[in-house]
């Protein structure tokens, strides 16, 4: 598969120069990729193909940076299901170890002397209780790396949910997080939650947001959804509007009440990037959700 992707790299080269920074990255992080589960492999392939042949078709295109971008999160993905799969197997081996320690530890009797009756007594009187020793946890839980946009955060494991996995990627794959002073901040790019130029939710994003619909829970802050653009067309203003006011309803639809739901159209104020460049013109085309604190 990687030997078929890079004939296809070599040819795109020949094709257009130079590539997106977004195929750049992809290409890279598919070739540092290693071993993932064949699922995920398959996947992110399958999107870093399609985001060739766009390249080969269109050049540098915004559905080519885009396609682009979700091969890159996709990898990302691949490598995360790996780093869990390690972590649970750690945690069943602790708990494997521990069973055999219980199993394997030697009873201790223990003479219990009845209600006036002299402990001296008990031996020949009340016959021993045997009890079970408490087995002491593991010296040390194993600590898992996370790595996010932003950087890594060193933290201990926790024991992995018994609920069966939600569908879908996870909030940190499609969504940048921060903390700020009123709350977390979640950006998300434009481009993975609406349809080119329009406030229309593209496929996928119901899914997204409702990620983020369990991440706003159901406390009583004020949740506020801001949506920029960059500083083409002539109606910014409106299409943020629009474009925060669809992701309100989603959160609604997704279980977030709508009295804590706050829209702002902030067009193309306060710019991330230089609107000079696609790639700059990509960044401020975001959605920003300031969840409160609890």
């Amino acid at each position: 598969m990687k030997r078929l992707l890079v004939a296809v790299v070599t040819l795109v080269g020949c094709a257009h120069q130079p590539a997106p920074a977004q195929l750049i990255e992809a290409r890279q992080a598919y070739g540092q990729m290693g071993q993932v589960m064949p699922a995920d492999g398959e996947a992110a392939r399958a999107t870093l193909a399609e985001a060739e042949r766009e390249y080969v078709d269109n050049g540098d295109s915004l559905r080519t940076r885009d396609l682009a971008y979700a091969a890159s999160r996709r990898i990302d993905l691949a490598k995360s299901h790996v780093r869990t799969a390690r972590h649970q197997q750690q945690v069943a081996a602790l708990e494997r170890e521990a069973a055999q320690l219980k199993q394997s530890a030697p009873a201790v009797e223990v003479a219990v002397a009845p209600p006036g009756v002299d402990g001296a007594a008990v031996s020949e009187a009340t016959p021993p209780v045997k009890t079970e020793p408490e087995v002491a946890p593991a010296a040390s839980e194993p600590r898992v790396a996370v790595q996010g946009r932003t950087g890594s955060l060193d933290a201990p494991s926790r024991r992995p949910s018994l609920r069966p996995p939600t569908v879908g990627e996870p909030l940190s794959v499609f969504a940048e997080s921060r903390e700020a002073e009123d709350g977390t901040l979640l950006t998300i790019p434009a481009s993975l939650l609406f349809t080119p130029g329009s406030a229309e939710l593209s496929d996928g994003a119901q899914a997204r947001l409702a990620k983020v619909a369990d991440a706003a829970g159901d406390g009583k802050g004020t949740v506020l959804v801001t949506a920029y653009t960059d500083n083409q067309g002539s109606d910014n203003k409106k299409l943020s509007t629009d474009r925060a006011k669809a992701v309100r309803d989603a959160l609604v639809g997704h279980g977030v009440s709508e009295a804590r739901l706050e829209v702002k159209g902030a067009g193309d104020a306060n710019p991330r990037a230089d609107n000079s460049t696609p790639e700059g013109r990509a960044t401020n085309r975001r959605v920003e959700i300031l969840l409160p604190k609890n």
